[in-house]
């Protein structure tokens, strides 16, 4: 028996081709935007220091110089840029340089003026004595009362004309040198007070402490050869 082949088309044995899909590829997912950097803050804010406030300038209202001779025979002497008064008897309030404070109350039998500081040529002062020269109070005001003892002294001025008086000028004085130093000092007297440490009570029965004057006292003595009793002016 003979057997006829056939030979089919190559296309027919392989198909025409692949159809190709009527769906479109899937886009790939758009990529994410970076994500912000977050600004660093800002450094903290740097204050400039505030410049420091300058000290008022130091008054110079004195032109003189000036040699001081103390109880115990040291002396001081220079040239005296400022002249200053306390403006309270016992030099612990303020000071002042006005002009019409730096005066002396000098007086001559009768007459009584004021004369500028630096009007006297010379100051002498004759320290009175412990005991018979010393006055001593208690202030009820203060609580506990405040005690003082205030040792007189007698000054006699000669001024530049040659006459010659007596002062008693209250209040504190003081000098500042040209090299910055300082001396402090009364004229016709030389006070020394102290609180008490205990309270007296307010009674028409109430006593003044008398320890009190006894102390003031011995530190009067114990100042005495400190005590100014010269001034020269030049």
């Amino acid at each position: 028996m003979r057997r006829t082949w056939f030979i089919l088309p190559l296309a027919l044995v392989l198909g025409v081709g692949a159809k190709k899909s009527k769906t479109p590829p899937a886009e790939p997912p758009p990529a994410e935007p970076p994500a912000a950097e977050t600004p660093a803050p800002p450094p903290p804010a740097v204050e400039t220091p505030a410049e420091p406030t300058p000290p008022p300038p130091a008054i110079t209202n004195a032109d003189f110089k000036v040699t001081l001779t103390y109880a115990d025979g040291t002396k001081k002497a220079g040239h005296v840029k400022r002249l200053e008064k306390s403006t309270d008897w016992f030099g612990e309030a303020d000071w002042t340089t006005d002009a019409s404070a730096l005066v002396l109350t000098l007086a001559s039998g009768s007459t009584e003026v004021n004369r500028p500081f630096t009007d006297a040529k010379s100051i002498q002062l004759t320290l009175g004595k412990l005991g018979q020269d010393v006055d001593c109070n208690y202030d009820s005001d203060f609580t506990p009362w405040m005690y003082d003892c205030t040792l007189k002294n007698i000054t006699k001025v000669t001024t530049k004309d040659g006459k010659v008086w007596t002062t008693e000028t209250r209040n504190k004085w003081r000098l500042t040198f040209d090299d910055d130093s300082q001396v402090e000092f009364w004229f016709s007297k030389y006070p020394v007070r102290m609180q008490d440490t205990v309270v007296t009570e307010a009674s028409e029965n109430a006593e003044e402490n008398t320890a009190m004057y006894e102390e003031l006292q011995v530190r009067i003595f114990g100042d005495m050869k400190k005590l100014l009793t010269g001034v020269a002016i030049q």
